[in-house]
């Protein structure tokens, strides 16, 4: 079975500062996505089906 997950291991990364730097532009960019996300749903809620 094919897996279609991040696997960390397999990056061959060694470099500690990579990772870390590799760790927080997925941090921030999920914060960012999460921010839109809040800002967007103010504007123009999604409306809930009765």
């Amino acid at each position: 079975m094919k897996s279609s997950r991040f696997d960390i291991e397999k990056t061959h990364l060694q470099d500690i500062q990579r990772i870390e730097k590799l760790i927080l532009l997925v941090m921030v960019a999920f914060v960012w996505c999460y921010k839109i996300g809040i800002n967007r749903h103010q504007i123009n809620p999604i409306k809930i089906k009765k």
